[in-house]
């Protein structure tokens, strides 16, 4: 289920996009382990967050390799445990194909993620782009204009409202700022898709 935030009521037609921020337990060259997920659905203004458990036996060989980045993944990026999260790996990656499919358009900031998440939803043919093709600042510089304590993300269960780290609390920030400079996404998007299209209406 999405947790919704109240928007404006429109009856204009919109390209329905989402957008995905990922956040990591561990990436390196040849290991991805997804931690955390939340989807924002634009038109809606609903999100949701999804933690991947990882299993006992992967976190024990990463361990032994990789100990002293895990500590500090988790003590510098408020990440949660291993073994914290409902779904399996496996499971998350079947709910995110399947909930993707209702989407037109995907939005995400950084090519590393555009490139997990195009391995994960298998060339599902939904166009998938960073989102600094559409010229969206570093998160941390958006950060500064909006008050965290403003900023209300409620799809998330393990950290508390207004956590930096929090994905939930990124793809709201990430919202406001295309909210804010709507027209100029939306000439952007048209420009990528190469046909007249609107992903947000004030």
């Amino acid at each position: 289920m999405f947790s919704y935030v109240s928007l404006p009521q429109t009856n204009t037609k919109y390209l329905r996009t989402v957008i995905v921020e990922l956040s990591f337990l561990l990436i390196t060259s040849d290991i991805v382990l997804i931690k955390e997920c939340t989807l924002f659905d634009i038109k809606y203004g609903g999100s949701r967050t999804f933690h991947v458990k990882c299993g006992r036996k992967t976190f024990q060989k990463i361990r032994q390799r990789f100990s002293e980045q895990l500590k500090y993944n988790r003590a510098c990026f408020n990440i949660a445990n291993h073994d914290y999260g409902n779904y399996s790996y496996k499971q998350f990656c079947e709910i995110l194909q399947s909930v993707v499919r209702n989407f037109e358009l995907v939005l995400t900031k950084g090519n590393q993620k555009v490139e997990i998440l195009k391995q994960i939803l298998q060339s599902n043919g939904i166009p998938i782009y960073d989102m600094l093709k559409i010229e969206c600042p570093n998160f941390h510089i958006l950060s500064r204009q909006h008050d965290p304590r403003c900023v209300v993300s409620t799809s998330c269960k393990f950290h508390d409202n207004g956590c930096m780290h929090c994905t939930a609390h990124k793809v709201v920030i990430y919202y406001k700022w295309l909210m804010e400079n709507s027209d100029y996404v939306n000439q952007l998007i048209s420009s990528l898709l190469k046909t007249k299209v609107n992903i947000i209406f004030q």
